[in-house]
Formats: structure tokens, sequence, C-alpha cells
């Protein structure tokens, strides 16, 4: 039986812009160094300054859960469809009908690195 070999990510994440909106914490600033190593133009900031600020090009957004309600918002001021990566507690309520309807996908915390890189490339492969 043959496996079909997985085909090889294209995307660079070094030419990526991605905002994090998440309340500041150590998790937050942690996200934040893997993304700077990764050479991802990271903007992190809290749910009030991400309204109030200009979205620009943003390529990603990755909203922590108790953000949820500020998806739409941001996608509308987007300069055209933008993936999101919801992170969520683990165990925490199911937003199916949103991922679904909108092509959220969730990453449990604590994030790991591999798979915060890996779901990063998956979305902007897409």
């Amino acid at each position: 039986m043959l496996v079909p070999v997985p085909r090889p990510s294209t995307v660079r994440l070094a030419s990526q812009t991605v905002w994090l909106i998440d309340e500041p914490s150590p998790e937050r600033d942690q996200v934040v160094r893997w993304l700077l190593d990764w050479g991802v133009q990271v903007r992190a900031v809290d749910a009030a300054t991400a309204l109030a600020e200009p979205a620009g090009e943003t390529h990603l957004l990755i909203v922590a859960q108790t953000h949820e309600a500020l998806v739409a918002a941001l996608r509308a001021r987007s300069q055209g469809p933008v993936p999101v990566i919801l992170l969520c507690a683990p165990g925490g309520p199911e937003p199916e009908k949103l991922e679904a309807e909108q092509a959220i996908h969730r990453l449990p915390r604590p994030v790991a690195p591999h798979k915060l890189r890996a779901l990063m490339r998956f979305k902007l492969d897409s």
C-alpha cells in the first residue's frame, strides 16, 4: 500500500504579517518570541487596541478565544479574506458553528510551537 507524501508547504513565514490578539501574559510574550524567531512581522495587541488601530496588510489573525467576537469585525476591516487561528483553553466550549462558517481553526492552550507553526503554514497555504 502506497502512502501519499504530503506536499511541502511553500509558505515562508518570514514574509507574513500576523496580528496576535490576546491580553498581555507570559504565554503571549512567548508566542511573540516564537513568531519573531521565525521572521514573522507580529503585532501583539489587546482587544481594545485591535479594534482601534487600522488593520493594514494582515496575512493571519491569531485570536484568543475570549475575543472570538472580534473576528468578524477584524476581517471586515482587512484587505481581503484573512485566515484565523483561535487559541482556546483545553476542554473549553466548542465554537463549531463559527469554525464551519468562517474557516477558523482552533489551537488548544498551552500553545506548542511546532503545532502553531504547522497550523500557520497550513492556514497561509490554503
